[in-house]
C-alpha cells in the first residue's frame, strides 16, 4: 500500500466503528495494546486507530503512528464539549489551535496551561488540514442534517462548523462553575481529553495535525447523559462522513 494520506486517531470505539468497517483490504497491527488498521477509505490509503481516552493514550497512539507508519498528517477525530456559548450540540469545531487547561506550573514561573520548558503553550494546526477539515465537516453536516431533528437545536438553527480553540485536559467537564472557570482562564470554543497531547507530539516530531470535534454536550448539568446520547445517535455516522470527505479532499489536493 502507498504511504497513507491520512492517519486518524479516535479515543472511543463508537467514534471509530463505522470508519474501521469502511476500510477496504484492511490490515491490522498491534503496538502497545493499540490496534492500527491500514487500508483504503474511498480508495485513499489511510491508517486508523482507537487510542483510548486521555492524554497519555492519545500521545502514545500518535507517536506510534509516526514511528511505525511514518505518519506526516495526524488527525484526531471525536466528540467534545461546548465552552463557547454561541455553539450548540451538533456543531463541529476544527482546531485553529489547541492548548492544555489542566497543566499548572505557575509556581515555577510558567503561564497557566504551559508545559514547563517546552517553549510553547499554544499549538497551531496545519492551515492546509484546517481548510480540508472544515470543508469535510460542512459536507458531512449538510448530508446528515435530517438526523439533527433527533436533538435539540435552538431556533431550529442548522449545525455549523467553527474553526477555533480547543482546550485539553484529563477531565470530563460537567458543571457550570468549572465551565465558567475555563472560559475566564482560557476562553476557547470546546474541550476534549486528547487534542493537545496529539498536537504536542506532532510539534515535537515536526508533523502536521488537526483536531476535529463534534459537540456532544454543553459541559453543564447532566452533561454525561447528553454525551452518551449524542455519542450513540449522531457521532458514528457524522465522524465517518467527515473522515471520508477529508480523505478524498486530501487525495485530490
Amino acid at each position: 500500500m502507498n504511504k497513507p494520506r491520512l492517519n486518524i486517531i479516535t479515543p472511543l470505539e463508537e467514534e471509530l466503528s463505522l470508519l474501521r468497517d469502511g476500510i477496504e483490504t484492511p490490515v491490522q497491527e498491534e503496538y502497545a495494546g493499540i490496534i492500527f488498521v491500514s487500508g483504503l477509505l474511498s480508495g485513499v490509503p489511510v491508517i486508523v486507530a482507537k487510542s483510548g481516552v486521555g492524554k497519555v493514550n492519545a500521545a502514545l497512539a500518535a507517536q506510534i503512528m509516526i514511528d511505525r507508519f511514518d505518519a506526516d498528517r495526524l488527525v484526531l477525530l471525536g466528540v467534545g464539549g461546548i465552552i463557547n456559548n454561541n455553539l450548540s450540540i451538533g456543531d463541529v469545531v476544527v482546531s485553529r489551535d489547541v492548548r492544555y487547561h489542566d497543566v499548572n506550573a505557575v509556581g515555577l514561573g510558567f503561564a497557566p496551561g504551559e508545559v514547563p520548558f517546552l517553549g510553547i503553550n499554544i499549538f497551531n494546526a496545519s492551515q492546509t488540514l484546517i481548510e480540508k477539515a472544515e470543508q469535510a465537516s460542512r459536507q458531512a453536516l449538510s448530508k446528515l442534517q435530517d438526523r439533527y431533528f433527533a436533538i435539540h437545536r435552538p431556533n431550529n438553527r442548522k449545525p455549523k462548523v467553527l474553526v477555533g480553540t480547543i482546550l485539553t485536559g484529563d477531565q470530563f467537564i460537567s458543571g457550570v462553575e468549572k465551565k465558567k472557570q475555563l472560559i475566564e482562564s482560557f476562553g476557547g470554543d470546546c474541550v476534549d481529553m486528547e487534542g493537545a497531547a496529539v498536537a504536542q507530539v506532532a510539534h515535537l516530531n515536526n508533523r502536521q495535525f488537526v483536531i476535529i470535534r463534534a459537540l456532544s454536550d454543553e459541559c453543564g448539568y447532566n452533561a454525561e447523559n447528553y454525551f452518551y446520547d449524542y455519542l450513540n445517535k449522531i457521532a458514528p455516522q457524522l465522524l465517518f462522513e467527515i473522515a471520508v470527505n477529508l480523505a478524498v479532499g486530501l487525495n485530490n489536493n
